[in-house]
């Protein structure tokens, strides 16, 4: 999907979720859930919200998650950072819609 303005994705958009379009549905920190595949097999539903900036130490990353396709979030449930891996994503609820890979459900 390329996002081209500000909007969120219609009805009809098909959503393939890349780092730029899971940004730009759950980068406003706003709490959201998303299902995706681990990197074992498993699949995992978390509850997280992204621009969390508890207990960090000011040192930063020595690289960029985004160029790697991922996406730093805090995990509500566990209260830990996680990355979801962009390319893994099969479903995220965010805005009060449902979005699946491949269309809005």
């Amino acid at each position: 999907m390329t996002v081209t303005n500000h909007t969120q994705p219609k009805q009809s958009d098909a959503i393939k979720f890349d780092i730029a379009s899971l940004t730009h549905l759950v980068g406003d920190g706003r709490i959201f859930s998303a299902t995706f595949t681990k990197k074992n097999g498993e699949t995992r539903h978390i509850l997280a919200r992204t621009g969390v900036h508890k207990g960090l130490t000011g040192t930063g990353l020595t690289y960029d998650p985004a160029e790697r396709g991922l996406l730093s979030v805090w995990d509500i449930q566990n209260e830990g950072y996680r990355y979801i891996t962009a390319a893994a994503v099969t479903q995220v609820k965010a805005h009060g819609q449902t979005f699946t890979a491949g269309g809005v459900a």
